[in-house]
């Protein structure tokens, strides 16, 4: 009677065993995963030339932005071309001074925005433009970067006046721009130059060398992952669906989704190695609610964990 109660248990036995040493792999996931296309264009991978390298004509930056950028940028840049209502991923506004791909602290070098002119963000929207001669992607980069500065500095203009002067600067007569014009003059330079320090590129983020990626990393991964609130926005097992990420916006008010991981690391914006997730562990997305976690140089290193686990949720194989 023994022997025949346990031929009947012995599949279920064999199916909780399965199920255990199933889950207990740190290189497989439960979900389906994309395969990235091949011929992807690695932001943190893009060769940079120096500009005073560049021999050959340049176009003008303004013309290649109004032929190629306008429709989802808009015409100062500020994120609302023709085609950005119907993006559910909206254009930057350059005129924040966020950028969601950076290499370094705050503001983005001019290195940053020409690898993301050359790799695009091919997955939401934006194109490749690496057929562009490097003189012309150099040259839109510097054009968006003045755009942005510019707008930028004219908001503040306006904020201050107002603020200080109690006057619309934009409907200011031309006898109102007379007797206030010291004040004007004052404000204009301060902001301008306010504007400028801000528009400057920050000091390189601190990526520490890479760890081994282990059962037992993947466990404090894990950890850090639930600790650092991670799963509030992208969910316990990385959907990005909890419930605190249906009102979740951006600077502007715009509203976001936080990224599903196991969508797949095809739609990482800044790449699917293991470092371009840590990057952006440490750095952030700037203008969204997905903070620095940058711990300082000799802290960092702990953080290898997290990206490793993030690597994990969204189907990456362990490299060898």
């Amino acid at each position: 009677m023994i022997e025949i109660a346990f031929i009947i248990r012995l599949p279920f036995l064999l199916l909780i065993v399965f199920l255990f040493v199933s889950c207990d792999q740190s290189n497989q996931v439960d979900h389906p995963v994309p395969d990235i296309p091949s011929g992807r264009i690695l932001w943190a991978e893009v060769d940079v030339p120096e500009r005073g390298s560049l021999n050959g004509y340049a176009s003008n930056g303004a013309q290649i932005y109004q032929e190629r950028c306008v429709t989802c940028h808009g015409r100062r840049g500020l994120g609302d071309g023709t085609a950005a209502a119907y993006m559910i991923t909206k254009p930057r506004n350059f005129s924040t001074g966020e950028y969601k791909l950076h290499s370094t602290a705050d503001f983005p070098s001019g290195e940053d925005l020409y690898r993301t002119v050359t790799a695009g963000i091919p997955a939401f929207g934006m194109p490749s433009y690496e057929y562009l001669s490097p003189q012309d992607r150099w040259a839109v980069v510097d054009y968006i970067q003045g755009l942005g500065q510019s707008e930028y500095a004219a908001r503040l203009e306006s904020d201050a006046v107002k603020e200080e002067l109690g006057l619309n600067l934009a409907r200011l007569d031309s006898e109102s721009r007379v007797q206030h014009w010291e004040e004007l003059i004052k404000i204009h330079k301060e902001t301008a130059g306010y504007a400028e320090e801000q528009f400057q590129a920050g000091v390189a983020l601190q990526i520490p060398p890479t760890r081994p990626r282990t059962e037992k990393s993947l466990k404090r991964g894990k950890k850090l992952y639930l600790n650092y609130g991670c799963a509030v926005c992208h969910g316990y097992t990385g959907g990005g669906y909890d419930s605190s990420a249906e009102a979740m916006t951006d600077n502007q008010g715009r509203v976001i989704r936080p990224r599903d991981f196991r969508e797949g690391a095809w739609y990482f914006k800044a790449g699917n190695r293991r470092e371009d997730i840590m990057r952006v562990i440490v750095g952030g997305m700037p203008g969204t609610p997905m903070p620095s976690l940058d711990l300082g140089e000799e802290e960092n290193g702990k953080l290898w964990d997290l990206a490793y686990y993030v690597e994990y949720l969204a189907g990456l194989k362990e490299e060898k």
